[in-house]
């Protein structure tokens, strides 16, 4: 065995035996795993299918590294296609002047109020169809280093956000044209740009809201040089009802404007979602919701959908149930009928937690 090996054990081994319990678990960053497991009755034209399967397991880390900062990585396995990295993110929040906050990393992008949040918390089961539509399966992701300011009002708060992309989450997903041919220089994504303004407002104890609007722009086919700007406005109500009992509203819509490619002509496309969320009690939670997307490629064709919720904790949200049946009506395709049961459950801090 040679002396570096050695000496690395040795090391290790000092460290183990003479580290502070406190430190050591300082540490250690808080582990969590979410299993989302679905069963699924679909009927297209006549045709039923059924399937039973492990939709994701992810796998979360997350810890202070210092007064300063924090880190966060979330890694998702997907069935047999792998494991995917997707958020890993450090946050400076204590140390930059002026109120401001720095993102660096892989993370779920600050455009709207659904973009940011993981699936498994969707009632609804899936992204929005129109950031699928527009940005790929999770919505819009990419490596980002963003600048966050909280505006030191009394009254209601207000949130800016500015921030650097790498631009593959312009390109529009993996299955994407532009993005089969990234790996070359001429067609590797170029940087793009990110905005978001939020406001957050109480105006007394059972109600509250939050309004605000975001801008993606950046290059969608670098190899024509076409580029794209995609513009949010939405806005979310919260309704006190009881003690256990909330009620919430929330909207969103989003506009892009395409420049026109050697593929494709310029186009405008525009989705919306909406959604209501009614909290019974500690348990319960029925809703439903409405959508519709404009294709990325061809703004003249849409596909709608609708569909209701219901949901169930049992004691606290390490273990939920969730049953969802929903329709959708592509312009081009025969409509569907789905019944989706979901069974998420969690280990760690990191719960499934609700809408």
């Amino acid at each position: 065995m040679s002396r570096s090996i050695v000496s690395a054990w040795a090391a290790a081994f000092v460290l183990a035996c003479f580290v502070p319990p406190a430190l050591a678990q300082k540490l250690n960053p808080d582990l969590s795993v979410i299993g989302d497991v679905r069963a699924q009755a679909v009927d297209t034209d006549g045709e039923s299918t059924h399937s039973l399967e492990l939709h994701e397991v992810e796998v979360g880390l997350a810890g202070a590294l210092n007064p300063y900062a924090s880190a966060v990585v979330y890694l998702g396995i997907h069935g047999t296609e792998g494991i995917e990295v997707e958020e890993a993110k450090l946050t400076l929040d204590r140390y930059l002047p002026a109120s401001l906050a720095l993102t660096a990393g892989q993370s779920l992008l600050d455009f709207g109020q659904i973009n940011p949040r993981h699936r498994h918390a969707f009632p609804w089961l899936d992204a929005p169809l129109m950031h699928q539509e527009f940005f790929g399966e999770d919505g819009a992701r990419d490596v980002t280093a963003r600048l966050d300011w909280l505006a030191p009002t009394t009254g209601p708060a207000i949130r800016a956000s500015a921030g650097v992309l790498g631009g593959t989450s312009l390109l529009g997903g993996h299955d994407h044209a532009a993005a089969d041919s990234i790996d070359a220089e001429e067609d590797a994504p170029e940087l793009g740009a990110s905005g978001r303004l939020e406001l957050f407002a109480q105006p007394s104890g059972s109600v509250s809201f939050a309004i605000g609007g975001s801008v993606l722009h950046g290059a969608y086919d670098p190899a024509d040089g076409a580029h794209a700007t995609w513009l949010d406005i939405d806005a979310k109500f919260n309704f006190d009802l009881g003690p256990t009992r909330k009620l919430v509203l929330q909207v969103e819509g989003v506009k892009g404007t395409l420049e026109a490619s050697e593929e494709t002509s310029a186009q405008d496309p525009t989705g919306f979602f909406a959604v209501a969320d009614l909290r019974l009690d500690r348990r319960w939670n029925v809703g439903g919701w409405a959508e519709s997307t404009a294709e990325r490629a061809d703004d003249s064709i849409r596909t709608s959908r609708y569909g209701g919720f219901v949901g169930l904790q049992l004691m606290e949200e390490t273990t939920v149930f969730r049953a969802v049946a929903r329709r959708t009506s592509p312009d081009e395709a025969p409509a569907s009928n789905e019944l989706v049961l979901q069974a998420l459950f969690s280990l760690g801090p990191h719960q499934p937690h609700r809408f």
